[in-house]
């Protein structure tokens, strides 16, 4: 567990986000797009998380969120769902597409046009947790 903190905070300091998202995690939201990290499935991702001295993806999904970098995006297409969402670090609008079995856009209330906000991440190494 010692571990899986510093790296959590690793993320932390590494952000480096220019205008960080500040957003706090709604577990609602989570339970939506994410059911297994809840419930006995989501107890057992969280026991071999820690076995394995890894961090629980709630938790960085959590602090991508508080310290990503936020950025404007835009619902383009709602069948199927596709977001532009920009990223100055790269300069460009990145085109993401979403699954309809999500059922985001009637969820979240979607129309083509809506305004979002993404909150990217970036990290300067090249290890994959």
């Amino acid at each position: 567990m010692k571990n899986t903190e510093a790296f959590l905070k690793k993320i932390e300091a590494n952000s480096n986000a220019t205008t960080p998202g500040g957003i706090p995690l709604c577990l609602d939201h989570l339970r939506h797009l994410c059911p297994d990290f809840f419930g006995l499935q989501g107890y057992f991702l969280g026991v071999a998380a820690r076995y394995a001295d890894e961090p629980i993806e709630r938790d960085r999904i959590e602090r991508n969120l508080r310290c990503g970098d936020s950025r404007s995006a835009v619902v383009i297409s709602t069948s199927p769902l596709l977001i532009a969402a920009y990223t100055d670090e790269l300069d460009c609008v990145a085109m993401l597409r979403f699954q309809d079995s999500l059922n985001l856009v009637d969820h979240f209330g979607l129309r083509k046009g809506s305004q979002l906000l993404t909150v990217n991440y970036y990290s300067r190494s090249l290890e994959v947790h």
